[in-house]
């Protein structure tokens, strides 16, 4: 059975001082902003010009270009369609990374097949998941690994 976590289990304190960028603000996008905004987070959207950038400027967020909201923040949520990812990432994302910044996906696809993270963390994964595969005989679909204080420059997050 699944264990479900409630705003009792979380310590939101550790976001204190943070400043959350969500990229996207579309059926997933909207609601991550405003229940991270709602919880007391500081919260940006990144977006391109267009009806979403209008929506979530009504919604009362500060909206910058996707660029400058990862400049911005200290940590990085993407909730842009899987299809757009890897170049959102490659072009506005991956090129404003700096030491001590967070990044998350919300879409798995995106992290499971090599799109939108740098090759460094994919070759990570795939190890892991020949390593298991190896080791049990089982066929694993996907491994899902923390990779924590990996350092790259430009050249390598494109």
């Amino acid at each position: 059975m699944a264990k479900m976590y409630y705003e009792k289990d979380c310590d939101l304190s550790v976001l204190n001082g943070k400043k959350i960028a969500v990229i996207g603000y579309g059926s997933q996008g909207h609601a991550h902003a405003q229940n991270l905004r709602d919880s007391g987070c500081d919260v940006v959207v990144g977006l391109r010009h267009g009806k979403s950038w209008d929506k979530a400027t009504e919604d009362g967020f500060t909206v910058m270009s996707v660029a400058d909201a990862t400049k911005a923040a200290d940590i990085i949520m993407i909730l842009v369609n899987d299809e757009r990812a890897a170049d959102i990432y490659k072009e506005h994302i991956g090129p404003n990374l700096t030491a001590g910044k967070a990044i998350a996906f919300a879409h798995g696809f995106n992290i499971r097949y090599g799109y939108s993270v740098p090759s460094t963390c994919t070759q990570i994964q795939e190890k892991v998941k020949t390593a298991i595969e190896t080791m049990t005989g089982l066929d694993v679909a996907e491994v899902n690994v923390k990779i924590v204080n990996v350092t790259m420059d430009n050249e390598n997050t494109k």
